[in-house]
This record gives structure tokens, sequence and C-alpha cells, in this order.
């Protein structure tokens, strides 16, 4: 992806839920994927012990962030 082609940094991550979703989500997690830049990564959106989680999600394991219902935004310091 096009994307990839220069360094990418997270500084803050913010749960937003639509109103749609509001009652349904409880929590969201965002994890790093250690590919090969021009690597597919599948879209999958079920619990992650779910037998049909494709096997291309095997190396998506590190959790850069996380969200939870009730919590507000989180932004890294400066120096991290």
């Amino acid at each position: 992806a096009k994307i990839m082609e220069k360094s990418h940094h997270i500084i803050r991550f913010d749960g937003i839920v639509s109103p749609q979703s509001d009652g349904v989500v409880h929590h969201m997690e965002l994890f790093h994927c250690n590919v090969a830049s021009d690597f597919e990564i599948p879209a999958f959106n079920d619990v992650c012990t779910s037998e049909q989680k494709p096997m291309g999600l095997t190396p998506c394991r590190r959790v850069v962030g996380a969200w939870a219902l009730g919590a507000t935004n989180f932004t890294y310091p400066k120096d991290v």
C-alpha cells in the first residue's frame, strides 16, 4: 500500500463510536502486524479466538492501542 512507503507514528488514539453502534461496542484494540509493506491484511471483525479468524492475521499480535467503554482519549508523551 502506498501509505506504507514512509514512516508513520501514532501520537494519540480515541474511541469514536457512531450513534448506530452505541450500546453494542464494548472495547476496541489496535494491533501491530509485523508484515511486509505489500502484504494485504484481511478484514476481520470477531472474537480473536474465533475459528473463522483468517490465518493472515497470525502476525498481528502486539497491541499498540486499546479503548474501553467510558475511557477518554490517550495521547502518548512526546518522548515516547
